[in-house]
């Protein structure tokens, strides 16, 4: 998966102690940890509200990974 959706993102932009693989295992384990906590509250899945908090990890893991000249 990583290859696929990957491929056109420069990774020069990551500071070199950040791994783009973890990044992304952290953002999967993310959204699965929220989709399981909705799930055991007995809530409703809301993509939107799913995707609002993604947006703003994504936000989170731009200030942790990538080198201060792109963020």
């Amino acid at each position: 998966m990583f290859k696929t959706y990957f491929k056109n993102i420069r990774f020069d932009k990551f500071k070199d102690d950040v791994d783009p693989r973890n990044v992304l295992n952290m953002m999967i384990w993310m959204a699965d940890g929220y989709l399981h906590q909705q799930r055991s509250l007995h809530r409703p899945i809301d993509i939107d509200a799913l995707f609002e908090e993604f947006f703003a990890w994504c936000e989170m893991f731009k200030q942790y990974a990538y080198k201060e000249e792109y963020r």
